[in-house]
Order: structure tokens, then C-alpha cells, then sequence
């Protein structure tokens, strides 16, 4: 069973962008981290994302926080590697543009642009993009 964090719908006049937001707070190592991944990645695919949200399109954020500016930025690439390494397992590949890994200080949480910044990083690329 999946249940995100936050599910979020941006809604314009001419397109949708749903998001499933994850909030990593540092406590899953390695396995735990893919078997979190693999379950939105089944959740998707399975078809019963489509049957809850209605919505076909899909991008699925994770957010680390952390008191140190060093450990977030950490923690994001690794979750990024942990991330690229269970899609090559499971031979999905193009599945990189589906996710966005963030580093969020947690303290200026409120402050941070999050959805039309540039701090958001697919795991296969090493530019940060927007969200939105």
C-alpha cells in the first residue's frame, strides 16, 4: 500500500501536474529507500494510481531535510543514486524523469521556493530544474 506524504494537484488552463510528495527525514537506509521507490513505481504502473487520483501524469517528489546544509546535500545524492540504481534493477530507465529529489533546509521550509526553483534534481542529471 502507497500512501504519500502530500498529493498535490497544479491545475492551469491548458495542463495538469500532479505531484506525490515524500518527505525523507533521513531514517531509511539503503533497502528500505528502493523498496519505498518500487512501491510508487507499482503504485503507478498497476494502474492504481489511475483508479485513486484520476490523473495519468504523475511526478513523484522526495524532499530531505536536515540541520546541516552538508548531510541534506548528501542524503540527496544519495537518495538519487539509491534511486537510479533500483531503476537500472528493474530495467526502467527512462523511469528517471518520473522523480525529483530535493534538499530542503527544514528550518526555511516556509522561505523556499520549491515548486518554481531551480532545486529540484532528476537522479540521472546533475542540474537542478524546477518542479513546475
Amino acid at each position: 500500500m502507497v500512501i504519500p506524504d502530500a498529493w498535490i494537484l497544479f491545475q492551469g488552463k491548458k495542463e495538469k501536474i500532479p505531484i506525490l510528495l515524500e518527505i525523507d527525514r533521513g531514517t531509511e537506509h539503503k533497502q528500505q529507500f528502493k523498496q519505498h521507490i518500487k512501491a510508487r513505481i507499482e503504485f503507478i504502473r498497476s494502474g492504481t494510481y489511475l483508479d485513486v487520483f484520476k490523473e495519468e501524469a504523475i511526478l513523484v517528489a522526495y524532499a530531505t531535510t536536515g540541520q546541516l546544509p552538508e548531510y541534506r546535500e548528501s542524503r540527496r545524492n544519495i537518495m538519487c543514486r539509491w534511486t537510479l540504481e533500483l531503476l537500472e534493477e528493474l530495467s526502467l530507465p527512462a523511469w528517471s524523469s518520473v522523480f525529483r529529489l530535493a534538499s530542503v533546509d527544514w528550518d526555511k521550509l516556509y522561505e523556499t521556493r520549491l515548486f518554481d526553483s531551480p532545486v529540484w534534481f532528476q537522479p540521472d542529471k546533475n542540474k537542478p530544474v524546477k518542479l513546475l
